[in-house]
């Protein structure tokens, strides 16, 4: 309640809500909401490790349709599956973040045509973490063209999600087709 009060107090000046390493829960992240959703200033949202399932997707969607300006949004390890990446997909366009945060979800490489859709409206992402999830060699030849054509992004974290030797050309390919990578992490 009192997070809830300050939030509602704060709403029209408010530019970072960081709720990271909380055990907020499903129930505390509907319980801020109401005043989440009018804080239109908005630039960073922190979510990560906050006890959230997938119960909570259609609130962060909620969020999200109403926080036009993010910069920096965190769903690390947030309970985001393939379905749910899916359900949030055209909200995470619309914000248009500079820095995306899905580490240690439960992306598959079903998650394929979600990534596309969220890498083709990207004018501004920088920095996208994919760290964790399972991926596979399936996911990134899927995703490849997605990722080339984000001409901002030059930080891409894929640490354990399962890509294999097999996939070596199609990182070869990346590194040689995307000059403004700078970091790439596999």
């Amino acid at each position: 309640p009192l997070l809830a009060v300050t939030i509602a107090r704060s709403h029209t000046h408010l530019l970072s809500v960081s709720l990271d390493y909380n055990e907020l829960g499903d129930a505390g992240l509907m319980a801020l909401v109401p005043n989440l959703v009018r804080c239109s200033k908005l630039a960073q949202l922190g979510l990560g490790h906050c006890g959230l399932s997938t119960a909570s997707v259609p609130v962060i969607r909620e969020v999200l349709s109403k926080c036009r300006r993010l910069n920096r949004l965190n769903l690390q390890q947030c309970a985001v599956d393939d379905r749910a990446l899916k359900d949030l997909a055209a909200e995470i366009a619309s914000s248009n973040p500079k820095v995306l945060n899905l580490k240690k979800n439960r992306l598959t490489h079903r998650c394929v045509d979600s990534m596309r859709r969220i890498l083709h409206y990207q004018t501004v992402l920088t920095c996208l973490d994919l760290s964790f999830n399972l991926i596979g060699d399936k996911g990134l030849v899927g995703i490849r063209d997605a990722f080339m054509s984000c001409y901002a992004l030059v930080d891409v974290k894929l640490e354990g999600t399962g890509i294999t030797a097999p996939s070596l050309a199609t990182l070869a390919e990346l590194l040689t087709c995307w000059p403004q990578l700078k970091t790439l992490d596999v």
